[in-house]
């Protein structure tokens, strides 16, 4: 998802919807297990939901930046063995944004009211909801720094308040800071930087496109990208400023050892415009395999 200011069956499993850009920081609309005994709090913004504990049930006012354009099937495995309906989202305000997963009846009701506001919305603004009975979890990997995910409980509903435009300022709590903190795979993480270069588009056996940047961070290290999917179509420009949410370090694929940070399509990107900020003297990251 993006926003301008087993590999491919992982991929497929996190499809997605992909955002592009507006003024600096400002998203443009595109579409694309439950706890028991939860006590519900109430959070002031989508930062706080990072800071909140694991399997506190929440409410709170958000905006819907992105979401599935249909509810999708995914076969589940261990003790949660099946077919289960999912629907993934991105919510967010001018703190920061959180990925959210809808399952099972919950994610079937909310589809098509939650696309139609986005349809419905005029340009330049998001829909403003009351988000209630969502549950604070962890990521199915290591993150770096404090990140959190909401999914669905039973009785999770979404309330339409407004539409209203956005700006985001990256939430520097939330961004890596170091080279060391993300130079093993695999990682969920989220980065700041620049882009140094952009390479032309390729396509997977399965015609899927993937796009290479290269990005310069202000902590000194330059990041090999991989656009995956939807974020791939987008345009790049070297020179501009992103932000990336939930992207994800992978071990290296091919014998050459090259690994990637991957952006896919439940990958949030905010583009923040052009930037004439210098940065530090850099060198190159190398991600490998924990």
């Amino acid at each position: 998802m993006r926003t301008e200011a087993g590999e491919e069956q992982r991929m497929k499993e996190d499809d997605g919807e992909v955002h592009a850009v507006l003024p600096s920081g400002t998203p443009k609309r595109r579409r694309k297990s439950q706890a028991t005994g939860s006590r519900n709090s109430s959070v002031g913004d989508v930062l706080s939901l990072h800071m909140t504990p694991y399997n506190t049930e929440v409410s709170f006012v958000a905006y819907l930046l992105a979401s599935d354009d249909e509810v999708k099937e995914r076969e589940m495995k261990g003790g949660n063995k099946g077919t289960k309906y999912v629907l993934s989202l991105i919510l967010g305000d001018k703190t920061a944004v959180i990925q959210t997963t809808l399952w099972g009846e919950v994610a079937q009701k909310a589809c098509v009211k939650l696309q139609q506001y986005l349809e419905e919305a005029p340009e330049n603004k998001f829909p403003v909801l009351q988000c209630d009975h969502l549950l604070v979890s962890k990521f199915r990997a290591e993150t770096v720094e404090e990140l959190r995910r909401l999914q669905s409980t039973a009785r999770t509903s979404f309330q339409f308040l407004e539409y209203s435009a956005l700006q985001i300022e990256p939430p520097q709590e939330l961004m890596a800071k170091t080279i060391k903190s993300i130079e093993v795979a695999p990682l969920i993480l989220c980065v700041q930087g620049i882009i140094m270069e952009v390479q032309d588009v390729t396509y997977t056996q399965n015609d899927i496109c993937m796009k290479e940047l290269t990005m310069g961070t202000m902590f000194g290290a330059t990041i090999p990208i991989m656009m995956y999917g939807a974020q791939a179509e987008e345009t790049y420009e070297v020179g501009e400023e992103l932000a990336l949410f939930f992207a994800e370090t992978r071990p290296p694929r091919t014998n050459d050892g090259k690994a990637f940070l991957w952006v896919y399509d439940s990958s949030y990107v905010l583009s923040l415009g052009e930037t004439m900020a210098p940065l530090p003297k850099l060198q190159e990251l190398q991600i490998v395999g924990k």
